[in-house]
């Protein structure tokens, strides 16, 4: 886009009554390689389009469309910067091509980047404060030491964490490290797998159990605990990675899908919060899956930017230690009696994802209060 700029401002400074045969071919060379930057853009702007098209009448059924939905905000991101180059330029056609992807980025993302109030609870209801925290420990926890875990778990102030990918040290420092603040916990397969799960909490346990997706690869918990004499069910998930397939028509494929809607089954009725790693995007089926159920993204609701959290280190085809992160794997989702007041991303600590905050209000009507406390 830059390149175009420059082409634009040569062509208004060229003059042609000093023609030079090596400027005149170098004149002619940067204005075809300008007009085909300019056609190739063209295309970028009619690809989107058509991928809008084709995902509002098909869904996530293509592969392709799934999978370049994973990169949706970064490839609305580009063609914001070309919106902007034809405007500076008057290419006014050309303009009005890029402004439609433009406003589906308004429309998906726009929300995500303007600074939103806390909701407060109205004269109408109690609310009580609960900060939830999910962490992806990953990849076998291997460039992730307990002692850092340890200090952005107590550091956070998180009344409920939910853990993946937990290994057999990483637990033995929840139990020895983190017990003085979090004497709850259940901890399952740490150690025997990079599968781990883990759920560490201020408030007592009163029901745990483990659960498998379909497929069954990675464990699942689901706890109920006593928060202030309220029942709460917390699920701790971690859906399988998207499949890949060496046959072309289903190259690619989420496997969060069907799990998405076993979490939907269990947390119904809540009141309920779901902390884990997804591995899908909110630009998914299973996202779709899960908020059309009634589900609340705390970090849509009330973050701030596009929060990605994956992937955070080394590895993934990066050749730094620190990578950038491009997507949004990790999530704190909760049932209507939740309002999300703000949501962030936390500090690295040497795994492959970023830790996913958020505090919340519990809200519970004045009056079904009063009708439990009553004699």
């Amino acid at each position: 886009m830059v390149f175009i700029l420059y082409i634009e401002r040569r062509s208004i400074l060229y003059d042609e009554s000093r023609p030079s045969p090596t400027y005149l071919l170098l004149h002619r060379l940067l204005r075809c390689i300008g007009m085909l930057l300019l056609a190739c853009a063209d295309l970028y702007a009619l690809g989107l389009i058509l991928y809008f098209l084709l995902r509002l009448t098909t869904g996530f059924r293509l592969w392709p469309v799934a999978l370049f939905s994973n990169f949706l905000h970064l490839a609305l991101l580009a063609n914001l910067v070309s919106l902007s180059v034809m405007l500076i330029l008057r290419r006014w056609r050309r303009a009005a091509l890029f402004s439609l992807p433009a406003l589906a980025f308004v429309w998906l993302f726009g929300g995500l980047l303007i600074p939103r109030p806390a909701p407060v609870c109205n004269s109408a209801e109690r609310c009580l404060r609960l900060t939830a925290m999910t962490y992806n420990l990953g990849d076998g926890g291997t460039n992730t030491s307990p002692e850092d875990i340890a200090r952005i778990v107590l550091e956070s102030g998180a009344d409920v964490v939910g853990f993946q990918e937990v290994t057999a040290s990483q637990a033995a420092s929840m139990r020895n490290d983190m017990v003085a603040v979090y004497p709850y916990q259940t901890i399952y397969a740490a150690g025997e797998s990079v599968n781990g799960v883990a759920l560490l909490s201020r408030y007592p346990v009163v029901d745990e159990a483990v659960f498998y997706g379909d497929p069954k690869t990675m464990p699942n918990l689901a706890v109920t605990l006593d928060v202030q004499g309220r029942h709460l069910q917390v699920l701790v998930v971690h859906p399988p990675p998207p499949g890949w397939s060496p046959d072309w028509r289903h190259f690619y494929r989420s496997r969060a899908v069907s799990d998405a809607q076993i979490y939907t089954e269990m947390i119904a009725d809540g009141p309920a919060l779901l902390l884990g790693d997804l591995n899908a995007t909110d630009q998914s089926q299973a996202y779709v899956i899960l908020t059309q159920s009634g589900l609340g993204d705390a970090y849509r609701a009330a973050g701030f930017g596009f929060g990605p959290t994956f992937p955070s280190r080394k590895g993934y085809g990066y050749p730094f230690e620190r990578a950038i992160p491009l997507v949004r794997l990790d999530y704190v989702l909760y049932t209507g009696q939740f309002k999300a007041l703000r949501a962030w991303v936390g500090p690295h600590a040497g795994s492959d994802h970023l830790p996913v905050l958020a505090e919340l209000a519990w809200q519970e009507e004045k009056a079904a209060a009063e009708m439990v406390g009553s004699p």
